[in-house]
Formats: structure tokens, C-alpha cells, sequence
């Protein structure tokens, strides 16, 4: 599964759609899911799901909960591993997707200022409005940092699209 408000220009910018494309579903917003570009993916087996936006009129990413939804009921999948940059992770926190957050961290320091971060796309003007979350623990992997959260308010069962809150 691939989620984004795009979609790749040609099918060889996608290596899934080269080798896999049966197996490949992009979640994307609702106009790009009506374009030509949709229309070849969907030529060579890939699955197109349309989203709306999370906040409507806005470009805040797109709500994953209709796609989750669709993804338990069309293939029965009920648990997923995401793994995918700040903005998609944040997604799924501030939509009350997320049951972990895993964090990975490498003693080594880049100090670029355009770096993307770990978590994006929540923008608060106050501590007391960010998303809290809860240490489950931390472990050393070969020299790594492995931290694990639970979102605060999350109960040791895992949430789904259809009793997130």
C-alpha cells in the first residue's frame, strides 16, 4: 500500500507497479484518484483508492479511516505495519489510527537544516495541544536507539478505523 496526495508520473517511477502491481494499492486524494495517471495504474492490475481530505478545503493529508475501513472489509486485513515518512505518522496519530509508534534512532548526526523530521504536519501553537504519548520502552539494537510509545489515551487493545475515537 502506497498513501499519498500523489500519484507516480509513469509506472516505471514504481517499482511495485513493475513487479507487483495485483498487490499494490495507493491510497490518494479524491482528484488525483480521477485523473489518467490513476486510470494507467489501475491498467496494470494496481488498485486506486480515493480518500478525502482529513479537514476538508485543506491539504492537512488525507483521511485514512475510509481507506483503513475499505482494507478490512474488501481483504479482511485487520492489523498493519506503517512504515513511511513524518507527515504519514502524524496522520495517523492525530486521527486516532495508531496503536505504537516505533522510533529508531542511529548515533549519528546529520544536522540538516531541510531534513525531514521523524513527525510532521501538527502544527499547535501550544504545548498543552500536542499529541502526548506514553515510553513503553527502549532497547539498544546493534548501536541503535529502538523506542516504543503508545498515543496517550490508547488502551493496551489494539483500535481500529471503526472504533478509533
Amino acid at each position: 500500500m502506497v498513501v499519498g496526495t500523489g500519484l507516480p508520473d509513469s509506472l516505471n517511477d514504481s517499482v511495485l507497479c513493475l513487479e507487483r502491481a495485483r498487490e499494490t494499492i495507493f491510497f490518494t486524494s479524491e482528484e488525483n484518484a480521477a485523473t489518467d495517471r490513476a486510470a494507467r495504474l489501475a491498467a496494470t492490475g494496481a488498485r486506486v483508492w480515493p480518500l478525502p481530505w482529513a479537514v476538508p478545503g485543506t491539504e492537512r493529508g488525507l483521511d485514512l479511516r475510509p481507506g483503513l475501513a475499505r482494507l478490512r472489509a474488501e481483504l479482511g486485513c485487520h492489523h498493519l505495519v506503517c512504515e513511511g515518512g513524518g507527515r504519514l505518522a502524524m496522520s495517523l496519530l492525530r486521527q486516532g489510527l495508531a496503536h505504537e509508534l516505533w522510533l529508531f534512532l542511529a548515533p549519528k548526526a546529520l544536522g540538516d537544516a531541510s531534513a525531514i523530521p521523524a513527525l510532521a504536519g501538527n502544527e499547535v501553537l501550544a504545548m498543552d495541544r500536542a499529541l502526548g504519548l506514553t515510553l513503553l520502552s527502549v532497547k539498544e539494537l546493534g548501536g541503535d536507539v529502538w523506542l516504543r510509545y503508545r498515543p496517550k489515551g490508547v488502551a493496551e487493545g489494539l483500535r481500529g478505523p471503526d472504533n478509533a475515537n
